[in-house]
């Protein structure tokens, strides 16, 4: 720390920084079971652990969320993504995650990509946060969706956490129609 011209030893002054970390950890892999079954894993390069509870991760992250929790066996316990990957999952990449205890919200942010290949759903955003009490999606932000063959544009999105409900904020492009609907006469 630099005071007045001079360094002093973190541990001589008076009020610590408010984010040092008490755990850093580099190339994580962590896998969250209920009951025996995956629910989710998460990769990253740098994982910091707050006093606070808060949690952030860094670089090449990749989220594996299972709509159906698969199961694990007792080899692969110890090894985040060894678990069989299903058709159900949600699968996320991202550049940064921020969990804040307090809030109960996670952000993840920096080139957001959200591919739902049972649904034929892909979402691309720079930041989505996720309340975990309101199980929720939302942002402010610009966000593109591709679903099935249809592209919509827009500037804000709130989101079932499944996704299988969206709402599309400040909407802008256009989307074609099937030409195939028939009018009752």
């Amino acid at each position: 720390m630099y005071e007045r011209g001079f360094f002093v030893p973190l541990y001589a002054t008076a009020v610590m920084p408010e984010r040092v970390p008490m755990v850093e950890t580099m190339q994580c892999a962590l896998l969250a079971t209920d009951n025996g079954k995956s629910t989710f894993t998460i990769k990253a390069n740098e994982m910091y652990c707050y006093e606070n509870g808060d949690i952030v991760l860094v670089g090449k992250l990749e989220i594996v969320v299972w709509d159906t929790p698969a199961e694990v066996s007792a080899q692969e316990k110890g090894v985040a993504g060894a678990v069989t990957q299903g058709e159900d999952s949600t699968y996320i990449q991202a550049n940064k995650l921020i969990y804040s205890k307090q809030e109960k919200l996670c952000t993840i942010e920096g080139k957001v990509c959200i591919q739902k290949p049972s649904e034929a759903l892909e979402l691309y955003t720079e930041q989505l946060c996720y309340n975990t009490e309101k199980e929720n999606l939302f942002t402010e932000q610009p966000v593109a969706i591709v679903h099935k063959k249809n592209l919509f544009k827009g500037s804000g999105l709130w989101a079932t956490k499944d996704l299988k409900q969206y709402i599309l904020k400040r909407p802008c492009g256009s989307m074609e129609l099937a030409e195939s609907l028939e009018t009752n006469q």
